[in-house]
Order: C-alpha cells, then structure tokens, then sequence
C-alpha cells in the first residue's frame, strides 16, 4: 500500500495481485475449483464490520490511498518544497482533516 500512497495513477500496476487474489487466492480459501464471481469478489472487498474479508481490490484503493496520503502531508510537503516554517498543530489539523475526509470518502464507497 505504500506504493498507493507516494506514486499517482498506479493502480493499473496492481492488476496482477488482484488476479492473484481472484483466481488463486480465494478459491483456495473457500475451497473450490470455481471461479470467484464478481459480486462475491466486491462482498470479500468489505470490511469485515460490513459482513466482508477485509481484502480490498488494490487496483481500485490506489486513488484513494494516494488522495488520503497527500491529504495529510500537505503541511510537510508545503514546507520542504517552499523551504518555510511549519507548526505541529497545523500538521495535526491537516492530519486530522485528511483522515477525516478517507473515512467519509471509505464510508460511501462501501
């Protein structure tokens, strides 16, 4: 997942592991020869709180995980690029502001 979070549109790059995850790894864990169908597939993409596995497509959290990311480190980043100051608490702010915005955005997409 940290490659999600620092490098821009590499979702695509992760169609092998959820190929991987789709033919091989959860056959296997339901014990079957059939393939997974697209439905079961998204329902195994849940949070298990949400009746899912908690395995999420990573060719669809990449976009995500990228937003979040620059989300909480746009203070940090402002600063290392403009070569000014930063204060803690606006970094938590942001931190907190960003996580926030994951949640709701997570919340909707489930």
């Amino acid at each position: 997942m940290h490659l999600q979070r620092v490098v821009r549109d590499i979702g695509n790059a992760f169609t092998p592991i959820e190929d991987a995850i789709t033919n091989t790894f959860l056959p296997s864990l339901f014990d079957t020869l059939l393939a997974i169908p697209p439905d079961l597939r998204t329902i195994t993409s849940l949070p298990v709180k949400k009746s899912g596995v908690g395995l999420p497509n990573p060719t669809s959290t990449a976009p995500h995980n990228h937003t979040s990311s620059k989300e909480c480190t746009a203070v940090l980043t402002h600063a290392l690029l403009t070569g000014e100051g930063w204060h803690i608490s606006d970094h938590q702010s942001a931190m907190h502001s960003g996580r926030t915005d994951a949640q709701l955005r997570n919340s909707v997409a489930h």
